[in-house]
């Protein structure tokens, strides 16, 4: 299956860019972000700087730049750049479908787990 980079410079988008912090959130704790890295699939896309289960193998080091990325992130209402980006790949939705009709596929986003 054939992947098509995307992003918003590659599609001519004016996406709007918001700086709005978070005014009321609960900061995510280390326990938090490490618990949900650490249950994500060992899947990787060809986005991501380092493979999935190489970062869940060295977590225990990069656990708290990465949480405090993330609460950075929320509270000043930024979001990183080199994150808005994915990988389309058009997925076939059914095999009893015409496959040269462009409306029985759908689109599937893959994204980097993180940029490091």
């Amino acid at each position: 299956m054939q992947s098509f980079p995307v992003s918003a410079s590659s599609c001519n988008i004016n996406f709007p860019v918001v700086h709005q912090p978070c005014t009321v959130f609960k900061p995510a704790s280390l326990t938090e972000v490490s618990k949900l890295i650490l249950s994500s699939p060992n899947k990787s896309c060809e986005l991501d700087s380092i493979p999935t289960f190489l970062l869940k193998s060295c977590l225990h080091k990069l656990i708290v730049p990465i949480t405090k990325i993330i609460n950075l992130s929320l509270s000043f209402g930024v979001f990183p750049s080199h994150f808005i980006h994915a990988h389309v790949i058009p997925l076939f939705k059914k095999s009893s479908l015409p496959v040269n009709d462009l409306n029985n596929y759908r689109p599937i986003s893959n994204t980097n787990i993180i940029h490091i």
